[in-house]
């Protein structure tokens, strides 16, 4: 199943579950019909058993005889259950008459009157059905199953209704039974029909839902294929959207969003290892040029002052492969798990009595602890006061609040501070704003900062940068107070 295309798939399933939920209705709508049709059958053979009994109850003596065209027959039961002929029950009809009636003749084929039983009134014989006028004839039909039917059994192709009575001192049950034939007829009829219906509505579901949902697959198909063009090469190409705000729509637009979002990273990539190359090729450069000169004139060649230069290129190379290391396990894991309880205000304070350029102040409002990586916040707290104290004229101020949901530090100096175009630009990695931070005057790589920034935002905080009223930078630093946070 699982080799067949989606297409194939999804409409298998649907036509499968729309057939059992179809023929599960044929199925509970001819129970249904069935039960309906027997159920009629039965009230109209309790119909005409009762219409009897009330003409008994009435005056009409005689067995009950149905239409010639029906199938519908009365059957009469003694005591025993034995079935009577019309002529024995008539005897026992005629056996309740009161016997005060003048004489008349009865038919030729009649059953014998019971002994001392007078002949019946001229006038009152009619083919075997006697009607006599009220009050003529004492006949007592007395149900003694409070006029609730039983059902007899006389076979499977028959429901058959009886009530059992007492006529004069006789208990008989009187029953109608009507063929079942025409109920099977129906069902049969409406099954020839469901035949018909179920397979091709089957069919026709199943066309359907081929047609839609390769109507609704078809957006699908266009990305995939359109993403089976791109490469690495090519991120720039997006896949086709549409209009729908439906499931199709919102994978278009994230694939897109994805597409960017790589693009985004090839991009800065190819831009991190060509500013990686050239900050790694200075140091590089000026070492080899270096030993160049010191080995072709080494009688001249001052190896102290050669030693020294070569001693501050490969420091300077050692910190930017460890600054280059730092920022790329921080974009591969962020930080470690952030479990040590670190109190900001000694935090700071610890980097604050390092030696500095200028004085480094620290002013405690409200003292804050959060939950973090130890080493990696030092690092990041130790960058932004070198670079404050590097820029500052006479001191720089650090400020620590905390207003129970967050604490917040501030680190400003009294410098010439930042120009507005480069306060989102400083924190991009190898930014360099002006002549004050290159390598010359100790400046570093440009990547303190985005260091910096990476750090903060893996502790689930902010850090912006602003211009304070004397013009000095300020850098402010937001934290969740309390939090554990794993990255």
């Amino acid at each position: 199943m699982s080799t067949l295309r989606l297409r194939t798939r999804l409409t298998l399933l649907v036509t499968t579950l729309f057939m059992l939920a179809l023929i599960a209705a044929a199925a509970i709508g001819l129970d249904r019909i069935e039960t309906s049709l027997e159920s009629e059958t039965r009230d109209n053979a309790e119909a005409l058993l009762y219409d009897y009994l009330g003409q008994l109850q009435g005056g009409t003596v005689g067995p009950a005889q149905p239409d010639a065209d029906e199938a519908t027959r009365f059957v009469y039961l003694d005591a025993g259950g034995s079935e009577l002929t019309n002529a024995e029950f008539q005897r026992i009809l005629f056996s309740a008459f009161d016997p005060t009636l003048g004489s008349v003749p009865l038919p030729d084929d009649f059953p014998p009157l019971p002994e001392g039983f007078p002949a019946l009134p001229e006038g009152f014989t009619v083919d075997g059905v006697v009607i006599v006028e009220a009050g003529t004839l004492n006949i007592a039909v007395d149900p003694t199953s409070d006029d609730q039917t039983l059902k007899l059994d006389l076979g499977d192709k028959v429901t058959t209704v009886g009530l059992p009575v007492t006529i004069g001192d006789s208990a008989v049950t009187i029953g109608v039974s009507s063929p079942l034939q025409p109920v099977q007829d129906s069902l049969d009829a409406m099954t020839r029909l469901f035949a018909v219906l179920v397979p091709l509505l089957t069919l026709l579901v199943a066309a359907g839902t081929w047609l839609l949902v390769g109507r609704s697959l078809r957006p699908v198909h266009a990305i995939t294929t359109q993403v089976d063009q791109i490469t690495t090469q090519n991120l720039e190409q997006r896949v086709p959207e549409t209009t729908a705000t439906d499931e199709i729509g919102h994978l278009a637009r994230t694939m897109n969003k994805m597409l960017a979002g790589l693009q985004a990273a090839r991009d800065q990539q190819h831009q991190f290892i060509s500013d990686a190359s050239h900050e790694l090729r200075s140091p590089i450069t000026a070492t080899q040029a270096t030993l160049e000169v010191a080995r072709a004139n080494p009688d001249t060649t001052d190896w102290p002052a050669t030693a020294e230069i070569l001693h501050d290129e490969t420091t300077r190379l050692a910190a930017l492969v460890d600054d280059l290391l730092l920022l790329a396990r921080l974009d591969e894991t962020g930080t470690h798990e952030l479990r040590d309880d670190i109190d900001l205000d000694e935090l700071f304070l610890a980097e604050a009595r390092r030696p500095h350029p200028t004085d480094v102040n620290i002013r405690v409002e409200a003292p804050a602890r959060i939950r973090g990586d130890l080493a990696t916040l030092t690092r990041a707290a130790r960058n932004l006061i070198d670079n404050a104290a590097q820029h500052a004229t006479t001191a720089v101020t650090v400020t620590i609040t905390n207003d129970g949901t967050d604490a917040t530090v501030s680190i400003a100096d009294d410098g010439p501070g930042i120009a507005d175009d480069d306060l989102e630009r400083i924190f991009e990695r190898f930014t360099r704003l002006d002549n004050s931070r290159n390598r010359a005057s100790g400046g570093g790589a440009g990547l303190g900062l985005a260091i910096t920034k990476r750090i903060i935002t893996a502790h689930n905080g902010t850090i912006t940068a602003s211009n304070g009223p004397s013009r000095g930078a300020v850098f402010t630093l937001r934290f969740e107070v309390g939090t554990t946070v794993t990255t």
